[in-house]
């Protein structure tokens, strides 16, 4: 028996019951899947102790909205995705490895874009080559060191938008540009957000043409992580053009979500353009999914916009990650 349902539940029982807590803790200690399902009787639909379970990882659902045809649902796709992973079909992501990055995952924070990268690169996503610089001289030493041309960035946790807040400057091919591209974006960024906490000026290589998508995921108090991709980079909420999975997922979820997007002929080199790189993009995508299972009592949120997609391989020119507030945790759903 791998699931128990309970068809009845007390409704005498508080939070703050003995055998409420009791209960709880029987059943988090145990390897089932807990369940409980209450008829639909007025004023008797939900038990009093109902948020209490729901905080705890054990779903309440009332007989009108179906938990059992719900349950057989979710037994056939774990069914799907052991059988997926019995024919090889998984990443080229080492599966069992996690890797490390609690010390960087701030609790209640929102990441600027060079901390989020850095937990991207750590799970072997590619992002651009960056610098951040305290002053404009920094800047120019950085700049050359990486390369003309360069881009220029507020790198703010208070800022995730960077061309509201005009703190960004793109093609700079020459020191005295970088100098007065950094006094802008300074200047800018502390005009949009006064209390704004400012770690420097990002300093980045100038990444070539290619086509723009995006990459994300976010916690849902349902489901859990779940893994998007959509085509349209910062265009995204224009083309909305996206599609989604709950993660973990395996790299047949990966193809058959960017064969949804509407779009997906500009991958495949439409209009004899050439083909891109989708086995980058799949990659990123179990990448994303890896780390989000792995840190789903952590990250709340994660996008990767845009990531640039070339002939061959991608970058991630930008990335976003809100962190959970830990005081607030509430149990996520066992795995």
């Amino acid at each position: 028996m791998d699931n128990i349902v309970f068809t009845e539940f007390s409704h005498s029982w508080t939070a703050e019951s003995p055998l409420l807590q009791e209960f709880i803790k029987i059943c988090n200690s145990s390897d089932k899947y807990v369940c409980i399902t209450t008829f639909t009787l007025d004023g008797m639909s939900y038990p009093p102790a109902t948020e209490e379970l729901v905080k705890n990882g054990i779903p309440v659902v009332p007989s009108h909205l179906n938990p059992i045809r719900g349950l057989s649902k979710l037994v056939e796709y774990g069914q799907y995705y052991r059988e997926n992973q019995k024919n090889n079909d998984t990443t080229n992501v080492e599966s069992d490895k996690k890797y490390d990055v609690e010390s960087l995952l701030t609790s209640g924070a929102t990441l600027s874009e060079a901390q989020a990268s850095e937990v991207l690169k750590r799970y072997q996503i590619p992002t651009t080559t960056r610098m951040i610089a305290k002053t404009a001289e920094e800047a120019v030493e950085y700049a050359n060191n990486i390369g003309y041309p360069v881009v220029l960035k507020v790198d703010s946790p208070d800022i995730p938008h960077k061309t509201e807040a005009d703190a960004i400057r793109l093609n700079l091919t020459n020191d005295v540009e970088v100098k007065q591209a950094f006094h802008q974006i300074i200047a800018n960024a502390s005009h949009y957000k006064q209390n704004a906490s400012i770690n420097g000026v990002s300093v980045q290589e100038m990444l070539a043409d290619g086509v723009e998508i995006i990459i994300g995921a976010h916690n849902d108090a349902v489901f859990g992580p779940v893994v998007m991709v959509g085509l349209g980079g910062i265009f995204v909420e224009i083309y909305k053009d996206i599609s989604f999975r709950v993660a973990p997922i395996l790299r047949k979820d990966a193809l058959e979500m960017i064969d949804e997007l509407k779009g997906k002929d500009i991958l495949k080199g439409a209009r004899g353009k050439a083909a891109l790189d989708v086995d980058a993009i799949v990659d990123v995508l179990l990448k994303v999914s890896a780390l989000v299972t792995d840190y789903k009592g952590s990250i709340e949120e994660l996008d990767i916009n845009p990531l640039i997609v070339y002939e061959n391989g991608v970058k991630a020119a930008d990335a976003m990650l809100v962190v959970k507030n830990k005081t607030d945790l509430i149990a996520t759903i066992r795995g």
